[in-house]
């Protein structure tokens, strides 16, 4: 398994201890918003998933103003494109 890099967005192997599902803080939203190799997290919940390989990010419902800001954040620190729902 991979983690996500916060700044660049490219997968950096795991260190020798073997973290596995470590949600990443990334730098404009670090209490509230968090990031692992599948998934974006705002407060605590599951808001969007991450493709890789589409270099997409698909919102899993709809969510209030912030949220909103904090999967485009995501997004725009990734290079991805955010899909409507």
């Amino acid at each position: 398994m991979s983690i996500i890099s916060p700044i660049f967005g490219t997968p950096k192997r795991k260190n020798k201890k073997g973290i596995r599902g470590v949600k990443q803080s990334l730098p404009r939203y670090k209490d509230n918003l968090k990031v692992d190799d599948k998934y974006v997290y705002s407060y605590n919940t599951k808001v969007a998933s991450i493709n890789h390989k589409d270099k997409t990010i698909k919102p899993l419902g709809w969510w209030s103003t912030t949220t909103s800001k904090h999967i485009n954040y995501v997004g725009s620190q990734y290079g991805y494109k955010v899909l409507k729902k």
